[in-house]
C-alpha cells in the first residue's frame, strides 16, 4: 500500500519517464468496451484518469493517501470516479463486472496469485474480458544492473521548489523481485522529510502465468510483449500483456 512520501512522490517520478507507454495498449483493449468496468490498483490516478475521460469504470485501491491524490487530480479534470477503498481479497460489488483491468505490476504485488485469480474470476461476468499486464526483471536476471546496493535515480525539483530525492537498493530470488525504497523531500524552507518502504514484486515466466489464467477459467485471446505486436517469442520480454476473457462455463 503506498503512503506517505512514497504516494506524494508517485506521480513525479513516473511523470519524469515520460508519457505511460501503457496507455494506448488499454485504450486498445477498451476499443468495444462493455457497459461495467473495473481498474485495479487505481492509485493516483495516472492511467485511470485519461480511461475515465472516455469510459465509464470504477477504480479500486486499498490507499487512503492515492485514493486522496486521485479524487484531487480528477476534480482538476472534473471528473468524479467512483472508488472502492478495499482490498481485492474484501471486495464486495453490487454484481460483476464486464471488464477487469489489471495493469503495470499491480497484479505482481498481490500475495497469493492463485487466490487473486479466482477472485478475480468471481468478479467477472461468465465471457467477461480481463486485460492483465506483468514484468519480468531481466535487467537484475541478466546482471546488468546491480543489486544488493543503493541506486539513486535522478532528483526532481518541484513545482513548490522542494527536492525530491529517491535512492533502490534491489534484492532477488527465485520468483521475487524486492525494492527498497528511500524518499527524501526537501523543502524550500524547513527540514526534509524522509520515508522508507519495501516492494515484494512476485515474477512470473510467461508460461506460469498463461498456466494461473487457463486452469482457473480462463482463455487468452493475444498476448502483447512490451506494449506493441502480438508475438510467439517471449524470450527476450520484458513485459507481458494478456487479453484473456473468462470462460462461459
Amino acid at each position: 500500500m503506498y503512503t506517505s512520501l512514497e504516494a506524494q512522490l508517485h506521480d513525479p517520478f513516473w511523470n519524469a519517464l515520460g508519457p505511460p507507454a501503457e496507455l494506448p495498449l488499454l485504450l486498445t483493449f477498451l476499443e468495444d468496451a462493455p457497459a461495467r468496468i473495473l481498474y485495479l490498483g487505481s492509485g493516483s490516478g495516472r492511467l485511470f484518469l485519461p480511461l475515465l475521460e472516455k469510459l465509464p469504470l470504477e477504480a479500486l485501491d486499498p490507499s487512503p493517501d492515492m485514493n486522496t491524490l486521485l479524487r484531487q487530480n480528477a476534480s482538476q479534470k472534473k471528473l468524479t470516479p467512483i472508488i472502492h477503498q478495499t482490498t481485492l481479497a474484501d471486495f464486495q460489488p453490487s454484481s460483476p463486472y464486464h471488464a477487469i483491468l489489471i495493469p503495470t505490476f499491480t497484479f505482481q504485488l498481490l500475495p497469493d496469485p492463485l487466490t487473486a485469480i479466482q477472485q478475480i474470476h468471481h468478479l467477472l461476468l461468465p465471457g467477461g474480458r480481463l486485460y492483465l499486464t506483468a514484468f519480468k526483471p531481466l535487467a537484475e536476471l541478466n546482471g546488468d544492473l546491480p543489486l544488493n546496493e543503493p541506486l539513486p535515480e535522478d532528483p526532481l525539483t518541484l513545482p513548490d521548489g522542494s527536492l525530491a530525492e529517491l535512492t533502490i537498493t534491489t534484492t532477488l530470488t527465485k520468483t521475487h523481485l524486492t525494492r527498497h525504497h528511500h524518499f527524501t523531500l526537501t523543502p524550500t524552507q524547513g527540514p526534509p522529510q524522509t520515508h522508507q518502504t519495501t516492494q515484494h514484486i512476485r515474477y512470473f515466466a510467461d508460461h506460469e502465468l498463461e498456466s494461473l489464467l487457463q486452469k482457473n477459467g480462463f482463455d487468452i485471446d493475444v498476448e502483447i510483449i512490451d506494449f506493441a505486436e502480438p508475438s510467439e517469442d517471449d524470450s527476450t520480454a520484458g513485459i507481458s500483456t494478456f487479453f484473456a476473457h473468462r470462460r462461459q462455463k
